[in-house]
């Protein structure tokens, strides 16, 4: 297939200045690229962000490099001759399966998509690079990579540390709302199924001083401790948003308060009315109506999660809605598993959301039971938080 040259002009020290995301202190970022011309864009943007920066032209030479020093963080072409990125990120996970990697490629087939993310890839980005894009979404691994081993240092500590975890789980589970919740011409529940003791996924549902329900569902990158620290402020602060401001304004005004210096969440946000339901799907997987056992309609994503990139916009989709029908949101905890983060035919159908009869009158317990039985085929490592959230106009 034709390749794609990094045609972003990286940024000047002074365009850098107050705008991409600082760097973790002392980070290395390996770039694997054939092409010299993408290495030298690369290597310049990292540099000019504040980070130290290796670059080598092919897989065996990047297997090497990080064989005499392993960096913080690899940035991996996909197409190259020889050995691609995907075989030489698959090596790369049997010795270092921590260690963040980022493929590039000028491809957006869904089976090299697939093949990134079944080797091994924490992310996938599309040539040409914005490097603005690139910088955070470094940054933001990064982060997270250290947290994450932060969290493991914490946890051999032993036993006090796991009675703390158990509790912030039972505590955590608490703060969700009570199912299932009835409004005039709606009825709403939902589960979570935290991917560790403890999640980064969250759900709400209430009722504004005009009395239309608000929902929300908030999926933060991740999951522990970090995770639902960020979840339940995103989740407190967007809550008061909405009771003030329409679903679109209030994800923008969350983007401005968290800005671009911590993790981001993926959000969606919904105001349910008579016939109709106002939805922004900032970053989550499609958010289906479904009418009859048929997906009839789904909102995909309208900009980046709040705090990915700041200054982000959105826009709201307004779904007519008949009695009967089903409003389902998903985080990719649901989707990831079984294939691309957007299909959601498959999970939807574990979820038994196809089938006649009202699934917004399920309590906690049930859905509990439904999320195990959908995941049950899921190996433990590749589970992550799981959430669904029903809304169904009365029939």
């Amino acid at each position: 297939m034709a390749r794609s040259a990094d045609v972003a002009i990286p940024l000047s020290p002074g365009e850098a200045s107050g705008v991409l995301a600082s760097p973790v202190e002392g980070a290395e970022v390996l770039v694997v690229d054939d092409a010299a011309t993408n290495r030298g864009l690369l290597d310049r943007t990292l540099r000019v962000a504040g980070y130290a920066v290796r670059c080598v032209p092919d897989g065996p030479s990047a297997l090497a490099a990080v064989g005499e020093r392993v960096p913080s963080l690899v940035v991996l072409d996909y197409m190259m001759p020889g050995m691609d990125g995907p075989e030489v990120l698959a090596r790369l996970r049997a010795t270092h399966p921590a260690l963040p990697v980022i493929i590039l490629t000028a491809s957006d087939s869904p089976e090299h998509v697939d093949a990134a993310f079944a080797a091994g890839a924490d992310d996938y980005l599309n040539r040409p690079v914005n490097p603005r894009i690139l910088t955070h979404r470094v940054a933001s691994h990064l982060r997270f990579d250290r947290t994450r081993r932060e969290a493991r240092e914490a946890q051999a500590n032993g036993e006090a540390i796991d009675k703390a975890l158990e509790e912030a789980s039972a505590v955590q589970r608490q703060q969700l709302p009570a199912v299932p919740q009835h409004w005039a011409h709606w009825q709403a529940s939902g589960g979570v199924m935290a991917g560790d003791r403890i999640g980064g996924a969250v759900f709400s549902l209430s009722t504004v001083y005009i009395e239309l329900p608000i929902e929300m569902l908030v999926d933060v990158a991740g999951h522990g401790m970090a995770a639902a620290i960020v979840a339940s402020r995103v989740q407190s602060e967007l809550k008061a948003l909405l009771e003030r401001h329409s679903p679109a304004d209030a994800l923008a005004a969350l983007d401005e308060a968290l800005g671009t210096a911590g993790r981001y969440a993926c959000v969606a946000a919904l105001r349910l009315h008579t016939g109709s339901a106002e939805i922004v799907n900032a970053g989550l997987p499609p958010i289906a109506l479904v009418r009859g056992g048929d997906v009839i309609a789904s909102v995909s994503g309208s900009g980046y999660p709040p705090g990915l990139v700041g200054d982000a916009r959105y826009r709201a989709t307004v779904l007519p809605v008949k009695p009967g029908d089903r409003i389902v949101v998903l985080s990719d905890g649901l989707t990831a598993p079984f294939g691309h983060a957007d299909a959601i035919e498959n999970p939807l159908a574990r979820l038994a959301l196809f089938e006649e009869g009202p699934c917004a009158v399920l309590g906690a317990s049930d859905w509990e039971k439904r999320l195990g039985a959908a995941l049950g085929d899921v190996p433990a490592k590749l589970r992550d938080d799981a959430t669904v959230l029903v809304l169904e106009r009365d029939g």
